[in-house]
């Protein structure tokens, strides 16, 4: 039985899709402020989005938070659907 060919060509990089670009502006203005703790400020917010049930808001600064950890180099949580 033949082996399956395994390729050598590293994996296509992923680009994050933001659909707005006040997430972009929102992040970096957080990252000027805040530095390394950007991202919790941003989950600070989306959490007193949640808390009043504003959806809209919470959707946005979740992506916030994840487009912080980005543009600090970490791993940011995926996206769940």
């Amino acid at each position: 039985m033949a082996m399956p060919h395994r390729s050598t060509t590293p994996p296509a990089t992923i680009f994050p899709m933001f659909a707005a670009q006040k997430a972009l502006h929102d992040a970096r203005a957080l990252i000027a402020v805040h530095g390394v703790l950007a991202s919790s400020a941003a989950s600070a917010r989306s959490t007193e989005a949640r808390a009043k049930d504003n959806a809209w808001t919470f959707a946005h600064w979740r992506q916030v938070e994840r487009l912080v950890c980005l543009l600090q180099g970490k791993d940011a949580a995926p996206t769940v659907h």
